[in-house]
């Protein structure tokens, strides 16, 4: 089911981007038009402009859905920046439920709104209703709302949460130093003859940063386009990429495990039976 709704949604994203997409083409297309009509023919039509700004509303709307799942909107993180957990996810919770209700509130009044200027016409176009120009604010609400439940929904270790715990291994200084402070880890490493090279870490850091704020929370979701993308932006091949995802996933899997462990009490003797994680 949750597979499901993650596919709708990334049917309706990509739904988004054609709509906005088309709605800038056409914009692009009509605006020279009227420019051209007014000074060169000395006849200008009186449609360019309007329906302009009928599609800059409804380009605004939908595109400010995309950016919302892609976590590109506008955000204040200095404050997220000096907390700490729980206080760090409890303020991502309280974010998330203000931007539902402002998405409730769009969806409830502007389905008002539009219902309300229904039967006035627009001028320029006698055969489209005000009320209709006005529906791009219930549906970015509605669709906002569909995004949230997404991201509410998955609540999981994603790339974002591995690239804050590099930084945090980065601070207490080289990798192998602190492979050697894990009792049999840094033993165990030597024995089998692995080298754990900071060139490496800096390689994975680099990958993870050549991704957007959407891929980093949805690496499941990253085609091959995407993977050629963050190689050549940090300086790698799509080899490693994929390399690194794959890891990453196993990951993943492993954590998931361990957090189940955690909470049954059946951690192996010697770790500890708090991780800290959860799932």
């Amino acid at each position: 089911m949750r597979a499901q709704y993650f596919r709708m949604m990334d049917a309706v994203h990509r739904g988004c981007l054609i709509v906005a997409g088309g709605c800038l083409l056409i914009i692009t297309l009509i605006i020279p038009y009227g420019v051209f009509t007014r000074y060169v023919l000395n006849s200008a039509a009186s449609w360019p402009e309007p329906l302009s700004t009928l599609l800059m509303i409804v380009m605004s709307f939908v595109a400010a859905v995309v950016c919302y799942r892609e976590y590109l909107h506008i955000g204040v993180g200095v404050l997220p920046a000096y907390l700490k957990e729980p206080y760090k996810s409890w303020l991502g919770w309280v974010l998330e439920s203000l931007m539902m209700l402002t998405s409730v509130f769009m969806l409830w009044w502007g389905l008002r709104l539009v219902a309300t200027t229904y039967n006035q016409i627009i001028p320029e176009f006698p055969i489209l209703s005000v009320g209709v120009s006005y529906l791009p604010v219930p549906l970015g609400g509605g669709l906002t709302m569909l995004f949230i439940i997404e991201r509410m929904m998955k609540g999981q270790f994603d790339l974002e949460d591995f690239l804050d715990q590099l930084q945090k291994i980065k601070k207490m200084g080289p990798l192998s130093q602190i492979m050697d402070l894990i009792p049999g880890v840094g033993q165990q490493l030597r024995q089998a003859k692995a080298q754990i090279s900071d060139d490496d870490y800096k390689q994975v850091e680099a990958i993870i940063r050549s991704m957007t704020a959407w891929e980093r929370r949805n690496p499941e979701r990253i085609d091959h386009s995407r993977r050629r993308r963050i190689a050549k932006g940090s300086g790698t091949s799509r080899q490693e990429v994929n390399k690194l995802l794959s890891q990453f996933k196993e990951m993943q899997k492993m954590m998931a495990q361990f957090g189940q462990m955690a909470k049954k009490g059946k951690m192996p003797k010697g770790m500890p039976r708090n991780m800290p994680f959860d799932f």
